[in-house]
């Protein structure tokens, strides 16, 4: 019985394309942060600066003149998230509803309103607080619409979902009565 040697086998073989391409990115990192200004020393100023920000930041200060501005910020960001949140959950009823493949007037209404969730949901609350800043200039209503348009997609596409999962036999029976489709929707 003759004995053969079995080829040696490397636990780890070498990826020369993906070694090739970490040494690519390794040295496009070097080039970018030179061209983009970015030094140990500069590092270090910003670490100094992040620190004396956190020194400034403990103890807090608690007169009475900050915390009425603390109170007045906090009661306004609350105003804004329940006004936003309204507006949000009332636009995204009748969007959900034609968003559902089984309820949706037509295809064109289904196709229009998954695009228009999908936007609403795909784009950043932060974007479209940009946006109406500049539309509308800093203060509560950017806040108000960027919130309301970020819930409106949101809670549109959960509205859809569910409205895809009812039993339809009682809509087909209001439907049969000749019953709108609004009437439909709402006794449905």
């Amino acid at each position: 019985m003759s004995m053969t040697a079995e080829p040696r086998r490397v636990a780890f073989p070498p990826n020369w394309p993906a070694r090739i391409g970490l040494a690519a990115l390794a040295i496009y990192a070097v080039y970018a942060a030179q061209i983009l200004d970015i030094t140990w020393a500069r590092f270090l100023v910003g670490l100094d600066h992040g620190a004396k920000f956190l020194d400034r930041m403990f103890p807090p200060n608690v007169a009475a003149d900050k915390l009425q501005l603390l109170t007045t910020g906090m009661l306004e960001s609350l105003q804004i998230a329940i006004l936003a949140t309204v507006i949000g959950v009332l636009l995204s009823v009748p969007l959900g509803l034609a968003a559902a493949r089984n309820l949706a007037p037509n295809r064109a209404a289904y196709l229009i309103a998954r695009r228009v969730l999908e936007f609403h949901r795909a784009v950043p609350e932060l974007v479209f607080a940009l946006i109406f800043v500049i539309a509308f200039g800093l203060g509560p209503m950017a806040g108000v619409l960027a919130v309301a348009i970020h819930t409106l997609g949101a809670l549109g596409k959960l509205f859809a979902e569910v409205v895809e999962n009812i039993d339809m036999r009682p809509v087909e029976g209001i439907t049969a009565g000749g019953a709108s489709w609004t009437v439909a929707m709402r006794f449905g």
